[in-house]
């Protein structure tokens, strides 16, 4: 059966980004944030639905295309 997870696991995932572009900086790299892009999530608030699989492809394609390299 499907659960919510707890607050706790939303908030944390909410705080990957931060951590993510400064781990990319560091590193010389590019990050995209899907977090901005407005994504709708499942009922767990953390996962991306069907349509939100398709849509971020599209995002991503858009990022890398223009992404400084």
């Amino acid at each position: 059966a499907a659960t919510v997870p707890s607050t706790d696991a939303v908030e944390a995932s909410h705080r990957l980004g931060d951590a993510y572009r400064a781990l990319a900086e560091r590193h010389g790299v590019c990050f995209a944030d899907a977090a901005g892009w407005g994504l709708p999530l499942l009922f767990d608030g953390i996962h991306l639905s069907e349509a939100a699989h398709a849509r971020f492809a599209e995002k991503l394609r858009e990022a890398v295309e223009n992404a400084p390299i």
